[in-house]
């Protein structure tokens, strides 16, 4: 049986790698330095183009995140 000789910790699914979330208004001015526009570091900016799709998948749920403390905050102040 050809699934006798899969292991299961190999088995990875690819989604592919997901848009860049830039909207192309950088403004690094949010909480940790997150951009209030994307919700991203600069560091995370730059290292987009070199990640793996499931670590920029991984960063997208994070962004939300982000994203909603940032508007949050905005709506405090």
């Amino acid at each position: 049986n050809l699934f006798d000789s899969l292991n299961p910790e190999s088995l990875t699914f690819d989604y592919g790698k997901p848009d860049n979330p830039c909207d192309e208004y950088c403004d690094f001015t949010g909480p940790k330095g997150w951009c209030t526009s994307c919700g991203r570091t600069r560091a995370e900016c730059d290292k987009w183009w070199k990640m793996k799709p499931q670590d920029a998948h991984r960063l997208l749920d994070e962004l939300e995140r982000r994203k909603l403390m940032i508007a949050q905050l905005d709506l405090v102040s």
